[in-house]
């Protein structure tokens, strides 16, 4: 992932916590909702859920640390900007 130029820079998943509780079918309308949970300098916090209808069928805690050059480093201020706008908590 080059999201600015900077050579091999992106995000890398620290830890995740999935919990599946439902199931969904080929063809199932599904939805998906991010919200940031906590932010830091260099990594980000986010609970994602899937519903199908408005039933929760996945949910999950994920550890996100950008890295450059393989070293954990500040994320940049456009980049997380534009992670912002997709946080989607309601339907």
């Amino acid at each position: 992932m080059l999201p600015f130029g900077e050579e091999r820079s992106g995000f890398v998943v620290r830890r995740i916590d999935a919990d599946f509780t439902g199931m969904a079918k080929l063809g199932n309308l599904l939805e998906v909702r991010t919200r940031i949970l906590e932010e830091t300098r260099t990594s980000i916090l986010m609970e994602q859920s899937i519903h199908r209808e408005e039933e929760e069928i996945f949910s999950m805690k994920v550890l996100l640390v950008y890295v450059v050059a393989g070293r954990p480093a500040r994320i940049p201020d456009d980049l997380l900007e534009t992670i912002r706008q997709f946080e989607k908590t309601d339907p």
